[in-house]
């Protein structure tokens, strides 16, 4: 299993008719890297996004088992209950794309450059901390957070 922790958060560009989840890098070459070595070989049916909710954070798992790579690759981050992931929980329609950009902080604002290579995502299920052990990735995933921040 491959880790996956290098990102810098997930953000939700609102467009019709379905939501876009973007996973943020500091620079292009990163982004283009983890595009070109692990999501382009995903079949987008086979990815799954689970969203596990507790106490105003949530753990972001990302994964796909595809059989042309060696290692399953888990794209894991805790990131804090926001208005606009309650936006896109709320407005969510069992479809969503997944993109890749590149974030970069100006003045009291910031540039976002969004990469134009998407993927089509129909697994997405949010949860709560208690149904985590119905998913041994979404369980492992948890362990390898905890790890990380110790």
């Amino acid at each position: 299993m491959m880790w996956f922790y290098d990102f810098l958060g997930v953000g939700y560009r609102a467009q019709d008719p379905y939501t876009m989840l973007l996973l943020m890098f500091k620079n292009r070459s990163d982004a283009s890297k983890i595009w070109h070595e692990v999501l382009r070989w995903w079949i987008d049916d086979e990815i799954r996004i689970r969203f596990v909710e507790n106490n105003g954070k949530y753990q972001f798992v990302m994964y796909c088992e595809t059989r042309i790579l060696e290692d399953i690759w888990v794209f894991i981050k805790m990131l804090k209950v926001s208005e606009y992931y309650r936006k896109f929980k709320k407005n969510y329609k069992n479809r969503a794309f997944l993109g890749l950009a590149i974030y970069r902080p100006k003045d009291d604002s910031y540039n976002l450059h969004i990469l134009k290579n998407t993927k089509n995502i129909t697994d997405i299920q949010f949860l709560q901390e208690g149904d985590m052990e119905k998913d041994s990735i979404i369980w492992r995933s948890r362990e390898a957070l905890r790890m990380r921040e110790e």
